[in-house]
């Protein structure tokens, strides 16, 4: 039995194996499939407890790219769920996230929006920003990047007016 759980746990697609006896003669296998919450890295997916898997076929129809080192995938994934909560109350949709080298945390959004949260209180500096995100919208000017890893307050840089007539659609 252990050889075979084994065998079928190895499977990429495989996210739990039970195996057990009936008696007398048979035994029964049922098998979770993994669900993964995104892509990882380049050739990986990630399911929502944060394990990697690499399956020959990816499903193509998901969207959200998390990435990072492979040891810190627990925290990204966590990371991701606790600011994912607080952008879909402002109907935001997280299209990238993660650490880059420099161990900075980037959210990109599917407006085009990137955020450069930093390392340190990366959490508090969102939310702080999210709360002035309304005002900056009233301005009639889109943002393009944001830093947030300033001491006291954040760097906005605008979208061209050419940028914003392609994202519109608009001639």
């Amino acid at each position: 039995i252990h050889r075979i759980q084994e065998a079928v746990q190895a499977l990429p697609w495989v996210h739990q194996v039970y195996i057990s006896r009936r008696w007398p003669d048979k035994l029964v296998m049922r098998v979770a499939e993994q669900v993964p919450l995104a892509n990882w890295q380049e050739n990986g997916l990630v399911n929502n407890e944060g394990e990697i898997f690499r399956p020959e076929n990816r499903d193509e129809k998901i969207k959200l790219q998390l990435y990072g080192a492979d040891d810190e995938v627990l925290k990204v994934v966590a990371f991701y769920q606790q600011i994912n909560a607080q952008v879909l109350e402002r109907n935001m949709t997280i299209s990238s996230f993660g650490r880059d080298l420099h161990r900075d945390w980037i959210v990109e959004f599917d407006d085009g929006l990137r955020i450069t949260m930093g390392r340190d209180n990366a959490a508090q500096k969102l939310t702080m920003f999210l709360t002035v995100l309304p005002s900056i919208a009233a301005s009639g000017k889109r943002a393009k990047t944001v830093d947030l890893r300033y001491e006291q307050g954040f760097s906005v840089r605008w979208a061209d007016v050419s940028e914003e007539v392609k994202n519109d659609g608009a001639a």
